[in-house]
Order: C-alpha cells, then sequence, then structure tokens
C-alpha cells in the first residue's frame, strides 16, 4: 500500500477547516442582524430505510437513528420502503431526508468521483445522490484520478479529511456476507459463497457431477427485470454478470482479460490510451457475432442512452465513474478498439474495461424517449437478457423462479485453448443450469438448504439467523466479502441538510460499535470510511475508540439527552424554549 505523504494530520485538517468556517464569519454583523429578523423553524426527518424482513440491521439503525433524533430535540420517523422502491426514491427521484442503504462497496478511489463530483449531481443513480456540491472536494477527485503511488495516497487523504468534515454521507458498517450452501457440495473454490458470478463459474468447476444448480434468492426483481442499467433492479445482484460480461474481469483484486484476448497499453499516445483485441469467434446468445462495433457502441451509449439524439446526453444510471472516463473509442479493425482516457492514470483507466458490453443491433432500438431525460433503454425491463455471457437466459415465472441454462458457444466452454488462469472458472465442468428459486425470508434460505430444495442462497440471510444456520443439519453457513457498507446518505438539497455541521452532528447519533455488536451479532466491522477495502486508508483513519467524527454520545446505542444536544451546540445549533432544536431555513 502506498505510504501516506507527510504533512497535518487528520485532527490538524479537521481543526484547520473549522477555523476557516469561523473566520468566514467576521465582519458579517449586517447579514447576520437580517438573518435574525427571520423566525426560526423546528426540524422535522424523514429516514428512509427497506423494512425488516429485508434487512434487519438497516431497519434496526434506522430505528436507533429516530429516537436518538428525537432525545435531540429533532421530529424524526422512520418510513420503510421496499429495496426497489427506497432505491427508485433515493437514486432516481431523490426525493428524500435520510436514507439508510446498502452501497455496492468502493474498491479504488475514483469511484468515489461518480459518488460525489458536482458534474454528476443531476444523474440518476449512485450518482451523487446527495446533491453534494463541493469545488474543494472536486479537485481533488480529478486530481487523484491522475496520480499514482505516494502522491494520489496523499491527495486522497486530503480527500478523506474532506469528506469527514463535510459528511455528504456517513459510512456506518461493513458487513459479512453471510450465506448457505449444502453441505454436499464442494466448496474449497469459493467458501465465502457466491460473492461475484465467477463464483458460480468456481463452483460449477468444482461440482462436475451437479447439473443443475439450485440457488435460493431473497427477492423477485430478476424475475421480472434483466437490464443490466436498471440501478433500482440491480445495484447489488451480481446475477446479471452471469449474461452479460466485460473485456476485462476484476477477479480477487487482480485484472483478467476476459472477452479481450490482448489488452495493450499505447506509450507513444498523447493521452492515455488502451488498445483491446478481441478473443475470436464471440457470439452474441441469439448467434450474432460480437465485435469492435458492440464494444465501441457500449461506451457511447453508456454516457449517452440517446446516442446524440438530444440536446442534452442522457447517461446510464449505472457504470457511471467508468464510462465517465473515456474521452474517445475507435475501432481500427473489425476485433480491435482502441480506447482513451485523456490524463487519467492506468490504474483509473482499466476500471472502465470492466463495464458489461451490450449488443448494438438490439439497444440501438432503445434510443428514444419515453419521457423528458429518459430513454426506453432505462425503462425497459429486457426480458430477453440477450448477452454473451457463459449462461443464456432460458425462462422465468415471475416473482418464483429464473433459469439459466449455459452458453455452450462461451469461451470457456467451446473447446480453445486458455491458459492455466482459466482453469479455476471451466477446468472440469459447469452445471448445464442454474435454477433462482425466489423468496422473501431469510429463514426460508436456511430451510431450504436443510430440506435439500435447494443448494446455496446467493443472498445473503439475516445476521441473527447466522447460529441458526451453523447448527442446522446438513447447512454450512458461509461468511465472504462483499465490499458492501451501510450508508447514512444525507439530501443536502433540503434544508437543514445543506449545513455540513448538520451532517457531521447527525451522523454522531448512530453507536456503530454497538450495531456491529448486538444489531449485526459481530458480523460485521465498524467503520466511519468508504475507503476500508481499498489501499488508501492511511491509517489515522483506522477505527478506533469514538471512530474520526467523534465518540458516541451515550450507550448501547441510546444517547444521553444533554449530551447529543450538546453535539448540536456546539455546531452551532440553538433550541426553543419547548426543547426543539430549531433553524433558520
Amino acid at each position: 500500500m502506498p505510504s501516506p505523504r507527510s504533512g497535518p494530520n487528520r485532527r490538524e485538517m479537521l481543526a484547520a477547516l473549522g477555523a476557516t468556517a469561523l473566520g468566514s464569519t467576521a465582519g458579517c454583523t449586517n447579514a447576520l442582524s437580517r438573518f435574525a429578523w427571520s423566525s426560526p423553524d423546528s426540524v422535522s426527518l424523514t429516514i428512509a430505510t427497506v423494512p425488516a424482513n429485508v434487512d434487519t440491521a438497516a431497519t434496526q439503525m434506522a430505528r436507533q437513528l429516530e429516537t436518538n433524533l428525537e432525545a435531540a430535540g429533532i421530529d424524526a420517523s422512520y418510513e420503510p420502503q421496499s429495496e426497489g422502491s427506497l432505491l427508485r426514491t433515493v437514486l432516481m427521484e431523490q426525493d428524500f431526508d435520510l436514507f439508510i442503504a446498502r452501497h455496492p462497496g468502493v474498491s479504488d478511489p475514483d469511484e468515489l468521483r461518480g459518488l460525489l463530483h458536482t458534474t454528476f449531481s443531476e444523474e440518476a443513480g449512485w450518482q451523487n445522490p446527495f446533491g453534494f456540491n463541493e469545488p474543494a472536494v472536486d479537485d481533488l477527485l480529478e486530481t487523484q484520478k491522475t496520480q499514482t503511488g505516494d502522491e494520489r495516497m496523499g491527495t486522497v487523504t486530503d480527500l478523506q479529511t474532506q469528506l469527514l468534515e463535510r459528511q455528504p454521507f456517513t459510512v456506518l458498517a461493513y458487513p459479512d456476507q453471510l450465506s448457505v450452501a449444502s453441505t454436499d457440495l464442494n466448496l474449497e473454490r469459493t467458501p465465502g459463497g457466491l460473492i461475484g458470478a465467477h463464483d458460480y463459474l468456481r463452483l460449477g468447476a468444482a461440482n462436475p457431477d451437479v447439473d443443475r444448480l439450485r440457488v435460493g434468492h431473497l427477492g423477485g426483481s430478476i424475475t421480472r427485470n434483466r437490464n443490466p442499467l436498471a440501478v433500482a433492479h440491480h445495484s447489488r445482484t451480481d446475477m446479471l454478470g452471469l449474461l452479460y460480461e466485460p473485456l476485462v474481469k476484476r477477479v480477487d483484486g487482480e485484472y483478467l482479460p476476459w472477452l479481450a484476448a490482448s489488452v495493450d497499453w499505447v506509450d507513444d499516445a498523447e493521452e492515455m490510451t488502451v488498445r483491446v483485441s478481441l478473443r475470436d469467434d464471440l457470439r452474441w446468445h441469439d448467434g450474432e457475432r460480437l465485435d469492435a462495433t458492440d464494444a465501441e457502441f457500449t461506451y457511447q451509449f453508456l454516457q449517452d442512452t440517446a446516442m446524440g439524439n438530444e440536446s442534452t446526453p442522457i447517461p446510464a444510471p449505472r457504470f457511471r465513474s467508468e464510462s465517465s472516463a473515456v474521452t474517445s473509442t475507435s475501432t481500427p479493425s473489425n476485433y480491435d478498439i482502441e480506447l482513451s482516457f485523456g490524463d487519467a492514470t492506468r490504474d483509473v483507466a482499466i476500471r472502465s474495461l470492466t463495464v458489461p458490453l451490450l449488443p448494438r443491433h438490439i439497444w440501438i432500438e432503445r434510443t428514444g424517449l419515453v419521457r423528458e431525460y429518459m430513454t426506453r433503454a432505462l425503462v425497459w425491463d429486457n426480458e430477453s437478457a440477450i448477452g454473451c455471457g457463459p449462461y443464456r437466459f432460458e425462462n422465468a415465472n415471475v416473482g418464483n423462479r429464473l433459469l439459466l441454462s449455459r452458453n455452450g458457444d462461451h469461451f470457456l466452454f467451446d473447446g480453445r485453448d486458455l491458459d492455466e488462469r482459466y482453469d479455476q472458472f471451466a477446468g472440469d465442468g459447469a452445471f448445464e443450469e442454474i435454477l433462482f428459486d425466489i423468496t422473501e425470508q431469510s429463514l426460508l434460505l436456511i430451510s431450504g438448504v436443510g430440506d435439500d430444495s435447494i443448494d446455496i442462497s446467493s443472498s445473503p440471510i439475516q445476521p441473527e439467523h447466522a447460529a441458526g444456520a451453523e447448527s442446522a443439519d446438513g447447512v454450512e453457513l458461509l461468511s465472504g466479502d462483499k465490499g458492501e457498507f451501510y450508508m447514512l446518505g444525507f439530501n443536502t438539497r433540503r434544508h437543514p441538510m445543506g449545513n455540513y455541521q448538520f451532517r457531521s452532528a447527525v451522523a454522531r447519533l448512530i453507536d456503530r460499535q454497538y450495531s456491529v455488536d448486538e444489531i449485526m451479532y459481530g458480523h460485521a466491522d465498524p467503520s466511519d470510511t468508504p475507503l476500508l477495502r481499498t489501499d488508501y486508508l492511511a491509517d489515522e483513519f483506522a477505527w478506533g475508540e469514538g471512530g474520526n467524527l467523534g465518540p458516541f454520545p451515550g450507550e448501547n446505542g441510546e444517547v444521553d439527552q444533554k449530551r447529543a444536544r450538546d453535539v448540536f451546540r456546539d455546531a452551532g445549533f440553538r433550541y426553543s424554549d419547548g426543547g426543539n432544536l430549531v433553524t433558520r431555513n
């Protein structure tokens, strides 16, 4: 891991930022005088999250926050929604005050550019749903993608300091991916369960005698919608990775050529450029040949799903940080594509090669508008799901089941010579079929494995059910790291969330250590940084007593009323005679 550069530490930086903020108010007597004429208002907030049967930890942390906000003099209510509804409300409509949800995770600092840069604040998806607007953060996000080594580490450390100060969102914990599998399966290659799409391949190669893999899955979205751009349906599921595949796949932290036969960086180009040659005889599931025009179309389409037919681009709500790094594309031949990335480094550029390719002959028909700033591609269910992956869509029964069948034309299965890196995915065999059996309850995943109606779960079980899974006959509890984290997000477009001092105070009202120990039964890591699963977490941001934001103002998840209110008073807020926190909008 790169070493952090020398300079002021986090606490010194936060102190300097605070002093700057206080100093900026000097000489503003007239403005404050005018401000004083307006009547203060009490604060009322709604916390959106999923219901308990979907995620008990998210629900209980939302309730904890609701109770602690009330103790701090803030009217608060908890609003459970289905996961799809929550993601639509937050990521598409941006109609929320606060939300608690699982974020897919951050594996590289450049992913924060898509999550936080002002450029993306009006877009849908995980592109700055907070409406965060901070030029200093934008500058750091732009700078880090041009740097490597200690230089980048220094910039990312400064970025983390800014985020701890400004708090557009706050990280709560990194949960373990708990799943269950039959003890009859050979799990040697997948000890953490089905973390990514490639784990289905590993599991198949390790179990050549199993023709059909029966997978228990929570929620029926995959039986209704198979659109890889539909962020409200597929923000966290990896099933579509069996149908759609990239030029390069990230496996265990390494980048492995996938649909690409070779990846060559062009040393004499004016900007960072890569030339990718496709494997021979690649085909889409409908038999059409896959070539460089499909690859070029994919990058253009992700940047503008209207393909230039509207006055303003309409980007896809997924894969935005990857696609936005691409500045130009060209196709020197039918099976070669060149992509340029401006002044981005190779570490940033290669992430762009991990987006799933889309067949041009199908998606070009979905560029028309269904309403303003919304193309057909973004609302299409894509039921047939024509991709090029190792499995193809066979059939589905909405709300009940989804069946995929092995794609014998896939490069892993068609008998071509591959080097030893690919043996783990198809060396000994593959499942002929993968059946996803839909349920709505975590406990049913455990009982399904126990009674031999399913072989393994793709969805996580609730942490309170882990002990029961461990003791169940014929059931093996699997624990993996998917990189996801629980996030408390703020809509900075709304008052008073536009005030970073308010956001920072609210961020302290969830007891992270208690939540991990008691709500998640120890199956998580407490944290307040989005960089925990990267190589760019400076030692000063490691989790310790009180975290990086300050100690929780209470014990065992319950705030002390006076201490909680002192957090807000110290941040510059006042209380009415009735004990309500008041602000001026």
